[in-house]
């Protein structure tokens, strides 16, 4: 009876621990990157990756003095003059230049331009650049522009033996602690926790709540839902002057040269509505630090090409709609982003495509999938794009007030579904932090569970096992 009562014991006991959820992780935002994921080369004459040629001062030539003119481009023989004078006397075409007076170069040096030997740089192939040698500057140009630190997420992890840096191990979940590189501490997907100096951050209740208020209590009364977001990553530091244009995407950049990063974003107060720019500027500092910070993490997790698993049914209905079988047959590409948040004022997204994609001769539009399905066409005045030196299109840029998932393409007439026609996804859409809540609820009822059924089982045997007293031989003495 006691081996039975051990051994169930010891089976509830493993299943409770290994039922339990892991540990929230511990990230650091990423030094190399401050966040964005991006890296952009520190050296000051790198440009995608490519730098200054300085054996052809970047003019792809090589330039060598003849020997044969001393550099004046001058046939010796003639002295320029087109002609000789034979023994004879008499005046004829310069043989050695074919009577055009200027130096024809030496024996296997070909020809002379103006006193100069000039040949292909042999260092950058006549491009008058070359690729930069730095590791990490090569690593982020063969890697879509990703950070080589933290491999595009935006956050450290504690090493090999820790959380490794590869790129899965330290993307944030719902639950991990994020120290920011000014000292603060956040929960990701929901929670704050304000200058930790090194501890943990407190009840993840308390924290929670502070984010839905910084989230929602505080902004303005016209839209309460300002900053709502299912996701929360470091703010950005606002300059002086919060009316100036300002980037997110790489924290370095201070201009529209935005070559090698997937996605950026620009916020521009030029460009608001005046109904538009009194919501920005009602918006307090903290809140508005904390929603770009939110829109540039966003913007980093792009992905162009691929369709989120909650967007499908949404893009079903709309080639339905259209009567289009595949993506590529109207040639639509799908622009997703992880997570989803309600900006308040427009910010014009700038997103790089595949080249040659869209041959920039027809104008692009760009379709939004909202989280609750609802399909919407961004008007074309917001859309715009930038051609490369082929015409091809290389970058569309458009804005938005709001993230979750676009269309773009170039077919013209495109028509948006109704509402009622979208067939809701076979399984809720949970945002990352419901999911994880969920997770860990079914995990808490499936231990309670177990351990009814172990207990139940206990009981069973006990009562199975215990002997009935008989009333003439169990008589006490």
């Amino acid at each position: 009876m006691k081996k039975l009562l051990s051994t169930i014991l010891a089976l509830v006991f493993i299943l409770s621990f290994a039922m339990i959820p892991a540990e929230a992780k511990i990230l650091h935002q990423c030094h190399a990157c401050y966040g964005t994921g991006k890296y952009k080369c520190d050296a000051s004459d790198c440009v995608n990756g490519m730098i200054p040629c300085g054996k052809c001062n970047s003019t792809g030539t090589e330039k060598e003095q003849c020997a044969e003119c001393g550099g004046t481009g001058i046939c010796r023989m003639c002295q320029g003059s087109k002609t000789i004078t034979d023994q004879n006397g008499e005046t004829r075409e310069c043989g050695h230049c074919h009577g055009s007076g200027k130096c024809q170069g030496g024996p296997g040096k070909g020809p002379c331009t103006n006193g100069y030997y000039i040949n292909t740089c042999p260092d950058c192939g006549g491009k008058g650049s070359k690729v930069h040698d730095s590791e990490w500057c090569k690593y982020a140009q063969s890697h879509n522009g990703n950070c080589p630190v933290c491999k595009g997420t935006g956050y450290e992890g504690d090493g090999v033996e820790g959380t490794p840096n590869n790129g899965s191990s330290n993307r944030p979940q719902p639950g991990d602690g994020i120290y920011n590189l000014d000292g603060s501490y956040y929960v990701y997907g929901g929670g704050s926790g304000g200058n930790s100096g090194g501890n943990s951050g407190g009840n993840s209740s308390d924290t929670t709540a502070a984010t839905e208020k910084t989230n929602n209590d505080s902004a303005p009364a016209a839209n309460s839902n300002i900053g709502k977001t299912d996701v929360n990553y470091a703010p950005v530091t606002l300059p002086g002057n919060r009316q100036a244009t300002m980037y997110l995407g790489t924290p370095a950049i201070e201009n529209d040269d935005f070559a090698g990063t997937t996605a950026t974003g620009m916020v521009d107060y030029s460009q608001m509505s005046p109904d538009q720019q009194a919501v920005y500027n009602s918006i307090p500092d903290e809140q508005l630090a904390q929603i770009l910070g939110n829109v540039q993490g966003i913007i980093s997790t792009v992905k162009v090409g691929d369709t989120a698993d909650e967007s499908k049914p949404f893009v079903d209905a709309f080639m339905k709609e259209n009567g289009i079988e595949k993506l590529d047959d109207a040639n639509i590409i799908p622009i997703t982003f992880d997570g989803h948040i309600e900006i308040g004022f427009p910010v014009q997204v700038s997103v790089e495509v595949e080249p040659g994609r869209f041959d920039g001769s027809k104008p692009l539009h760009v379709f939004h999938i909202a989280a609750d399905g609802t399909i919407t066409q961004i008007p074309d005045e917001n859309v715009n794009w930038i051609t490369k030196d082929d015409g091809s299109v290389g970058r569309v840029e458009f804005y938005t007030d709001t993230f979750s998932d676009f269309l773009l393409t170039d077919t013209e007439g495109l028509i948006v579904p109704e509402s009622a026609d979208i067939a809701a996804p076979d399984e809720p859409v949970i945002t990352p932090g419901a999911t994880e809540k969920s997770h860990s609820a079914l995990k808490i009822v499936a231990i309670v569970i177990v351990a009814l059924i172990a207990i139940g089982a206990l009981v069973f045997f006990i009562l199975k096992n215990r002997k009935t007293p008989d009333p003439i031989n169990d008589i006490p003495e």
